[in-house]
């Protein structure tokens, strides 16, 4: 059995279709990365999902500075209300 270094929470959960979607094309997406890098390992759902999750921790810390909710940050980039450059 594999050692994890960190402890795991197995949940069953249940997604709306599009967003299982998503999940998988992100999947397919890690993969593809991972395997572009040379690695011989599959992307799992749940590794996906943990990513997934991180990111969205990681725009809402942004979100937070900016004080404004996570999805008020999302919608602001994604219409262009707010524009990101790097430092």
């Amino acid at each position: 059995m594999a050692s994890h270094p960190t402890p795991r929470v197995i949940r069953a959960y249940s997604l709306p279709v599009a967003q299982f979607d998503h999940l998988k094309a992100f999947q397919r997406y890690r993969q593809l990365t991972i395997n572009r890098a040379g690695e011989s390992r599959d992307v799992t759902n749940s590794e996906a999902l943990a990513c997934i999750v991180r990111h969205h921790e990681l725009i809402s810390t942004v979100a937070g500075l900016h004080n404004l909710m996570p999805d008020e940050f999302a919608s602001a980039l994604y219409l262009g209300d707010l524009k990101v450059s790097r430092p």
